[in-house]
C-alpha cells in the first residue's frame, strides 16, 4: 500500500471513527448481545430452554450462558426448573417480570426501525442492509478477520 493509499484509509477509518463512537458501539452491542438472544428465545418458548440450548442459539461457550443465567436470575427475570418425569436436567424460562421487559425492551427497538424506516424510506434501508451484509461477508473471508 503507498502513502497516499494509507492516508486515504487512514482518513476513512478516522470518520468512521468519529461515526461509531464507544457509546453508539456499546448500544448497537448491547441488542445484538447474547443477553438479548436470551430474551428472545426464551421469550418465544413458555416451555423454556436448557442452558445448552441456550448456548447453541447465542453461539457462546456454556460458562457465558451459565453468568448470564445466573444474571438474569438475580434480576428476577429469569427462573431455573425442572419437568416433571426428568429430575435431571434443568431449564430456564422468563418470569412475568422478565416478560414485562422484554416486551419493553423489544417495543423499543421496534419504534427504532420505525424512525429509521421513516426517516430514510425503505428503499435506503433495504440497501444499507445489503451492503452491510455484503461487506461483512467479504471480511469474514478475509485473513484479517481471522487475526
Amino acid at each position: 500500500m503507498n502513502e497516499e493509499e494509507k492516508k486515504s484509509c487512514s482518513d476513512f477509518l478516522a470518520r468512521f471513527g468519529e461515526l461509531l463512537d464507544v457509546d453508539t458501539l456499546q448500544s448497537i452491542s448491547q441488542m445484538t448481545s447474547a443477553p438479548s438472544i436470551v430474551y428472545g428465545y426464551l421469550y418465544q418458548r413458555d416451555e423454556g430452554a436448557t442452558p445448552g440450548e441456550l448456548a447453541k442459539e447465542c453461539g457462546c461457550m456454556p460458562s457465558r450462558i451459565t453468568a448470564i443465567i445466573n444474571n438474569l436470575e438475580k434480576e428476577h427475570c429469569l427462573e431455573r426448573f425442572r419437568r416433571e418425569g426428568d429430575q435431571r436436567r434443568v431449564y430456564v424460562r422468563l418470569t412475568p417480570e422478565g416478560k414485562k421487559f422484554f416486551e419493553a425492551y423489544y417495543n423499543r427497538l421496534l419504534k427504532v426501525v420505525s424512525l429509521l424506516k421513516e426517516h430514510f424510506g425503505a428503499k435506503r434501508i433495504e440497501g444499507f442492509l445489503a451492503d452491510t451484509k455484503e461487506a461483512l461477508e467479504f471480511l469474514r473471508n478475509t485473513e484479517v478477520y481471522k487475526c
